[in-house]
């Protein structure tokens, strides 16, 4: 699995949920990103005319954005999707620090793959931002609280459990960002991942990870 270098990730401060949820994807956008899915489940909740207003921050490039963009049009969501293109730096953890939720993978089904290792959700698994699963990923097994798992097929997203999910967290779990952070210095990182490997080479004896 993927490893990441946790020392340029910085935490990112909760921000606040109490104006509505604000989703993130950061990506070289392709199809297999699936954000069409959330897209129109985006149109679906927003229809129902819900109490609590949700915001999708798209930060990237990549050849499914201009499908986006025109989805986006199409389904009369410009109020509620917004695209940033490349940031990098303070601009995308400007970005981050206005996130409950972040979105990682939700279309390698469109690959034949079902089981990834997005270097994506490691990074916001470090920043403390709770994140949206399809895939598998063997880093973040069933019960891991800070993730919501998605169908791993065409589905549009359940933008309403979304919602449900982060309030959930936050109720109940108010150090739940410093516990994902924790979870990332003891699982993600390169160090996490090369440890059985360099036991082995010093002792022969293969030692399963943590």
């Amino acid at each position: 699995a993927n490893g990441i270098d946790i020392d340029r990730i910085p935490l990112t401060a909760k921000s606040s949920y109490e104006s509505g949820l604000s989703m993130i994807a950061v990506a070289n956008l392709a199809d297999w990103h699936g954000l069409d899915r959330v897209v129109r489940g985006l149109a679906s909740y927003v229809q129902q005319e819900p109490a609590r207003p949700v915001r999708l921050d798209s930060v990237g490039e990549g050849p499914a954005v201009p499908g986006l963009r025109s989805l986006t049009r199409d389904l009369c969501l410009k109020d509620f999707v917004r695209f940033h293109g490349v940031r990098r730096g303070a601009e995308l953890d400007a970005l981050f620090a206005d996130a409950d939720l972040a979105l990682s993978s939700l279309g390698m089904h469109r690959l034949d793959l079902h089981r990834s290792s997005s270097l994506k959700a490691r990074e916001y698994c470090a920043r403390g931002i709770p994140f949206v699963l399809a895939s598998d990923d063997p880093d973040f097994p069933e019960g891991v609280r800070f993730v919501h798992r998605i169908p791993a097929d065409e589905s549009p997203v359940d933008v309403a459990g979304l919602v449900d999910f982060v309030g959930r967290l936050r109720d109940g779990d108010s150090r739940y960002s410093m516990d994902m952070r924790d979870y990332a210095e003891k699982r993600l990182t390169w160090k996490a991942k090369l440890e059985p490997v360099i036991r082995y080479l010093r002792t022969g004896k293969h030692v399963q990870a943590a």
